[in-house]
């Protein structure tokens, strides 16, 4: 199911990878070697603040940058939140190296319909 709830997309110009869909994830996270590798340099570190989330580990204290652009697909999302964070435990479970996950703050102006054996993700705007 993990391999099915994953879609390529881009981040604030990082080369396109693999992010885990949560739709019940309250925020976006970026894994910390990807964020070192291809987005840190590009920012000017006052955008980066510490942050405390609250996950199924517990609170953990994270770096977060407000106001970045993902690309998905054809769609484009401005003045995203991110928060870098230690993927390597979710990528365990699923077996393949995925640079982040697109959480509830991406996901929330749409209806999300997966159709899992098509390969498709459907994102339908029902509030216009």
């Amino acid at each position: 199911m993990l391999a099915a709830t994953t879609v390529e997309a881009s981040m604030a110009g990082a080369p396109p990878a693999l992010y885990i869909l949560d739709s019940a994830a309250s925020t976006n996270l970026v894994d910390g070697a990807f964020f070192q590798e291809h987005l840190k340099t590009k920012l000017d570190p006052a955008r980066i603040r510490s942050y405390i989330i609250q996950g199924a580990g517990g609170a953990q204290s994270v770096n977060r940058i407000d106001g970045l652009r993902i690309g998905l697909g054809s769609l484009v999302f401005d003045g995203q939140t991110v928060c870098e964070f230690p993927m390597e435990k979710l990528n365990e479970i699923g077996g393949r190296y995925c640079a982040g996950l697109l959480g509830n703050p991406l996901l929330w102006p749409y209806r999300i319909h997966m159709n899992f054996r098509a390969g498709r993700l459907i994102m339908e705007n029902f509030h216009n």
